[in-house]
């Protein structure tokens, strides 16, 4: 059965990491190094999260750009169906969310208090799918609210992976779509001009599903 690594790191230790970090930002990257060499499993445990928290934030930053509506919910097991193993829960919570929302991205998580396993997500509902769908079709409880524009669910997200590092989990259109939205920040960067023309002639969400 798949867990999470449980971990906890001192404060001290925190407050060392993100000083260094700052040195980092004004290009003293020898702070880092020093922070690398004195704990390198934390270290290690610090990279993994900052890889995370930026595959969550262009997966959302993607997915805003659509446009359209974006949910935020969370799907959890009763009694019965928690005594199914993990990678069962995970398949099932998968594809119901994949049979409903066109773009989606899951984060595991083991409750603080009772260890149970549920899912957090963020999606925007397929064409012919709505808020009724989601609510009759889960057999446990579940919640789910639209997202404000301002909202940054991203910062949400990201306090769930901070000490189980779990998987972040996408459907292939979001693979997809994410990957896209990469190289037109790239282009943005290096090309102003042929950014604009892409995106006024929606090149951006036709190079997105080619291969879909």
């Amino acid at each position: 059965m798949t867990t999470f690594e449980k971990v906890d790191i001192d404060k001290d230790i925190v407050k060392e990491y993100y000083e260094a970090v700052h040195y980092a930002v004004w290009d003293d990257y020898f702070p880092m190094k020093q922070f690398k060499e004195k704990y390198p499993n934390e270290y290690r445990h610090f990279s993994a999260v900052h890889r995370k928290r930026v595959l969550i934030n262009s997966n959302v930053e993607a997915m805003k750009t659509l446009k359209s509506a974006l949910y935020f919910g969370t799907l959890t097991y009763d009694s019965k169906k928690d005594r199914n193993s993990i990678e069962y829960k995970r398949k099932e919570a998968f594809a119901y969310l994949n049979s409903l929302f066109e773009f989606v991205l899951l984060v595991e998580e083991y409750g603080e208090e009772n260890g149970r396993y549920h899912v957090h997500f963020v999606g925007n509902f397929r064409e012919n799918k709505t808020f009724n769908d989601f609510i009759k079709g889960w057999h446990s409880r579940q919640n789910l609210r639209l997202l404000r524009e301002d909202e940054n669910i991203s910062q949400y997200l990201c306090k769930y992976i901070s000490k189980q590092l779990p998987r972040i989990r996408r459907n292939k259109r979001l693979v997809a779509l994410e990957r896209v939205y990469n190289q037109k920040k790239a282009l943005k960067r290096t090309f102003p001009s042929l950014y604009e023309q892409s995106m006024n002639k929606n090149i951006f969400l036709i190079t997105a599903f080619d291969e879909l």
